[in-house]
């Protein structure tokens, strides 16, 4: 289901069909960047507290 704004269902794609399937995919791929992206700012706050910690 799609839902608007205010909590309403804008859209119902039965599971397994075509639309439903794409907008899975979509969330995945959104998923994966959005965590790759957390996984850099961690390694990158890491090294800085490495370098601070060498000092």
């Amino acid at each position: 289901m799609l839902y608007d704004k205010q909590g309403k269902v804008v859209e119902v794609y039965p599971y397994g069909s075509e639309t439903q399937q794409r907008w899975e995919k979509f969330f995945d791929i959104l998923y994966e960047v959005s965590k790759r992206s957390l996984e850099k700012k961690a390694e990158k706050k890491k090294q800085k507290e490495q370098l601070i910690d060498s000092r």
